[in-house]
């Protein structure tokens, strides 16, 4: 006997709708919309739910990217001429666009700036003489009488490296002298951990001290501007000064990614504004520029996102499109000759860039403060 509570079976699209009971036959119920399927089904049918509802992962988005991508304007076109469900709504779009951007650049994006930090560029003789003339100073002007054996040990290894390598500079040795300068500053870190603990004015720690003890970076800061700023400033700095240098700024990176969303997210409005003035005799509606400033946006974050991913010399490319994609896109969408298109693109790239500006200025302000 068939229990008829269950409702994982195949479902015939001319029974009745289980939600509303509404008989008319369909994939999907006329009256309340729902689709026409099993209930209780197995975990990997949940999961094609969740992509194709959630990520848009369906057969909608092949066709979605490619006219994105290569076709400027062509989807707010469509979508304001009411076709609209074969391709990705604009605002679903904007948003899987600009949540996988910062999800890579949150990860992929904190590994590059510790690959900054850390990198050492090749050295000009000049360059090197200094950073080495420097080094030698530095160890020299070191109290090493309340050190332990192996601190002046390696104080004493690091002054004969220093000597060795202004040797190879007076003797035009370049490439010696750049691969000696990388070596001397290995070793500065290796006396840089045996001294801290034994002088109070060496280099930062390469651990984080305890809370409430700040790093030399830390200390040695000079905030200026106004009371505000210096508040949160001084704030922030509060919280990350006992940590390293490149961790304090690992942690400033997160703490900015929380909130650039919201930045961009505000600024769209402003971005559609801007389109409604300049277009202001076209008598079209609010709407329709927001879904353009939406299709714009999306196409800028998938643009992004592969300069991170690419080899860095893509970059330049990639730039140059965008710009040459919004001036098609104006084009397109706006229907008027290449002068005026030119010159509202350049007063919309102006404004929009300055209002960037601002928006990282808040951003930068918003993270001190809210962190």
């Amino acid at each position: 006997m068939t229990d008829d509570r269950r409702a994982t079976r195949w479902r015939s699209p001319d029974e009745p709708c289980l939600n509303c009971g509404d008989t008319t036959p369909g994939r999907y119920c006329p009256t309340c919309g729902q689709r026409k399927t099993e209930v209780l089904v197995s975990v990997r049918t949940m999961l094609a739910d969740v992509l194709e509802d959630q990520l848009v992962l369906n057969r909608a988005l092949p066709r979605t990217i490619s006219s994105l991508l290569f076709r400027p304007g062509l989807l707010t076109e469509e979508y304001v001429r009411g076709r609209i469900v074969r391709y990705i709504a604009p605002f679903r779009l904007y948003l899987v666009t600009s949540v996988v951007f910062f999800l890579i650049l949150s990860f992929i994006g904190l590994r590059g700036l510790d690959v900054t930090i850390d990198e050492t560029d090749a050295v000009s003789p000049d360059s090197a003489r200094a950073v080495l003339e420097a080094q030698q100073r530095q160890l020299a002007a070191v109290d090493t009488v309340n050190m332990p054996e192996s601190a002046r040990a390696a104080i004493r290894a690091s002054l004969g490296t220093v000597t060795a390598a202004l040797d190879s500079i007076a003797r035009s040795d370049t490439a010696a002298a750049a691969d000696t300068t990388l070596a001397v500053q290995d070793s500065a870190e290796t006396v840089q951990q045996e001294t801290d603990t034994a002088t109070a004015t060496g280099p930062d720690a390469a651990e984080p001290l305890p809370p409430g003890t700040m790093q030399p970076w830390a200390r040695n800061i000079r905030i200026d501007g106004s009371p505000l700023f210096r508040r949160a400033l001084g704030r922030k700095i509060a919280q990350v000064g006992h940590l390293p240098l490149r961790e304090a700024l690992r942690e400033l990176m997160r703490d900015l990614l929380e909130y650039a969303p919201h930045m961009v997210f505000i600024l769209l409005p402003f971005y559609a504004l801007l389109l409604k003035l300049l277009y202001i005799r076209r008598s079209r509606y609010y709407a329709e520029h927001f879904v353009f400033a939406l299709h714009v946006h999306a196409f800028a974050f998938v643009m992004f996102t592969l300069m991170i991913l690419l080899p860095d010399w893509l970059n330049v490319a990639f730039v140059l499109w965008m710009g040459v994609y919004v001036w098609l896109a104006l084009k397109r969408v706006y229907r008027q000759g290449w002068f005026r298109t030119t010159l509202k693109w350049w007063t919309l790239g102006l404004l929009y860039s300055f209002a960037l500006l601002l928006g990282l200025v808040g951003l930068a302000v918003a993270t001190l403060l809210l962190t």
